[in-house]
């Protein structure tokens, strides 16, 4: 078993937290998500339905793919 790092944050159930994809060193996409568990050793996070996400745009508005 690996032993909890102290440095980790650690969250309570029910917070709200961002997802973030990183690319780049720039976040790429950002959503949000609720905890559902933050253990050292597993962290269960939930994403509700038609949850808002933020994503890179074009000029025009069409979402752009890498």
């Amino acid at each position: 078993m690996i032993p909890a790092d102290p440095g980790v944050p650690r969250r309570s159930p029910g917070d709200v937290v961002a997802l973030r994809e990183i690319w780049n060193g720039r976040v790429w996409y950002a959503w949000p998500a609720i905890v559902v568990q933050d253990e050292p050793n597993l962290r269960m996070l939930h994403v509700p339905p038609h949850a808002r996400c933020r994503q890179p745009v074009d000029e025009d508005g069409a979402a752009l793919r890498i």
